[in-house]
């Protein structure tokens, strides 16, 4: 019956990948604060990056993005039903992501990339794919396929981090990177990849975000 709870794998992430993951959840994701990721937390995604670009409500483009984001909601929603405790649930709390994500990494690791889906066939990470692209645009603000210093740290702010922060964190990524002053898409890409997999504390793609074991996000 569909009010039954669901078999759900367990999480079998390590402390470092368990703590990214709890991180960027209460970064990017639950912008409520409330420990459960919501449709009301996708709207509140909405509003920080309409603010952010200055778009009226009304406006065509403002009209695309929430068209985009709820994509990406209802995508999330499809693909984490075998994590979720009641198929209907249109929510995902701590405990459901982290499992949902150990998948992802055991996924990963099978194909050695990104995987499409995962390896039971029951979770199609598009809507991930797709949440990455949406996060690089708004921080694109300028729009020429690149983050500088600039760009990176005027949407890190609007989530949270000091702008002493963010321009470390920004520094700390070009530094190791092969375009100068800027990281362009499939860097940021492959900067992601490293954050969802990598065990270890030293890869420069843990800091994408800032650092997950120094920083305390606002969480009233």
């Amino acid at each position: 019956m569909a009010g039954n709870p669901v078999p759900r794998s367990p999480n079998r992430l390590g402390g470092y990948l368990t703590r990214k993951q709890e991180y960027i959840f209460n970064l990017l994701y639950d912008t409520m604060h409330d420990k459960n990721l919501s449709r009301q937390d996708f709207k509140e995604l909405q509003k920080r990056m309409s603010d952010l670009r200055n778009l009226r409500p009304a406006s065509e483009e403002n009209r695309k993005l929430q068209t985009r984001i709820g994509s990406i909601w209802s995508g999330l929603m499809k693909s984490s039903r075998h994590y979720r405790k009641n198929p209907l649930q249109q929510h995902l709390n701590v405990p459901e992501w982290l499992a949902y994500w150990s998948d992802f990494v055991k996924s990963a690791r099978s194909v050695r990339g990104w995987p499409e889906v995962s390896e039971d066939g029951l979770t199609d990470y598009q809507w991930h794919n797709e949440f990455i692209d949406l996060i690089f645009d708004n921080m694109d603000y300028k729009g020429d396929e690149s983050l500088d210093k600039e760009e990176y740290s005027r949407f890190m702010k609007a989530f949270g981090l000091s702008t002493d922060r963010c321009e470390e964190t920004f520094l700390s990524i070009v530094n190791n990177t092969k375009n100068g002053q800027k990281i362009d898409r499939q860097k940021f890409k492959d900067l992601w990849f490293e954050f969802l997999t990598n065990e270890k504390e030293d890869g420069v793609g843990n800091f994408l975000f800032g650092n997950p074991l120094l920083e305390l996000v606002d969480e009233t």
